[in-house]
């Protein structure tokens, strides 16, 4: 059984595509041990764990750095979930036989109903006790004064972040789209979207200042680890000058780190990133229009290695 773990002080959380096989396997030694929080996706519809995410974590876990933290998640773009006890059965089973430290709520399908995804959230909580770690990674959405987080195409999961404890939030900050756009903490007046890397900070500082986040949850706010990682025009990457975003990536964690303007720190979780494969082989990821991708293990290097 997982021993208690506590979310880490600033996190890099970094996903991995098991079903990207091709990618997965030029994912480094490196690149790894750049992150202290992995989450390898996905399980099936009914929260088992397929034989290649088994191997994943088998052969990741290798070379990991010590005391990094390993979750599964469910969902995922094109994937959904059984919402039964069956399903939560089968995820507590996957926790116990690969060691793990906890589950990911990656849910996509707009379809899902949020009132029968609540209560399967919430039992889903009780049955993870203290024992394991629950996170959820939802997209951004709402309006500059009223952020919400929500399923993508779907509904607000306002009353599960509202009411549920969630180690981390694991908010998407892409693929949203420009029109989504929030304050930026050093000039209320100028709105930042996905196409900047202000949306670090000014996302972190909408949604912790509206309250609607249980307070006792973390907020982590997720960006692409290339331009092909999230290949729209809501993506912090999308530009042929690559090398001045991790600078401002790097500035966002601090300026939030510090409370600058204003900002209360309190809530903040650390860094997510979509993906490690993407980072490993951005040849396998065109991005956007005329943006350019960094070299392979670019993100790893420039970014995830300075935040943890």
């Amino acid at each position: 059984m997982s021993q208690i773990k506590q979310w880490p002080r600033t996190a890099m959380v970094g996903y991995i595509d098991t079903t990207a096989i091709g990618s997965m396997s030029a994912i480094t030694k490196e690149q790894i041990q750049s992150y202290n929080v992995i989450i390898f996706g996905f399980t099936d519809a009914n929260g088992e764990l397929p034989p290649q995410l088994q191997r994943a974590v088998k052969e990741v876990r290798q070379l990991e750095a010590p005391d990094t933290l390993n979750l599964i998640s469910v969902g995922g773009a094109g994937g959904t979930l059984s919402l039964t006890s069956q399903t939560i059965t089968n995820l507590l089973s996957g926790l116990k036989s690969e060691q793990l430290d906890g589950i990911d709520l990656d849910l996509e399908d707009p379809s899902i109903d949020i009132d029968t995804l609540s209560s399967f959230t919430a039992e889903l909580s009780l049955q993870l006790a203290d024992n394991y770690l629950l996170t959820i990674a939802p997209i951004l959405a709402g309006t500059p004064d009223q952020p919400t987080l929500n399923i993508p195409g779907g509904a607000s999961l306002k009353p599960l972040y509202s009411q549920i404890h969630f180690d981390a939030i694991l908010v998407q900050a892409y693929n949203s789209g420009t029109y989504f756009s929030y304050p930026l903490p050093s000039d209320k007046n100028v709105l930042v979207s996905e196409s900047s890397a202000n949306i670090i900070s000014a996302a972190y500082n909408s949604l912790q200042k509206d309250g609607e986040i249980l307070s006792t949850s973390k907020i982590v706010i997720g960006i692409p680890s290339n331009a092909g990682a999230a290949p729209t025009q809501s993506n912090l990457w999308d530009t042929v000058n690559f090398e001045a975003i991790p600078v401002e990536v790097l500035s966002n964690v601090k300026s939030i780190q510090l409370g600058e303007y204003g900002i209360d720190s309190t809530q903040f979780g650390g860094l997510m990133s979509w993906s490690l494969n993407c980072d490993a082989q951005p040849s396998s990821y065109p991005p956007y229009f005329e943006a350019q991708n960094a070299p392979a293990g670019y993100f790893a290097a420039k970014v995830a290695s300075k935040v943890v």
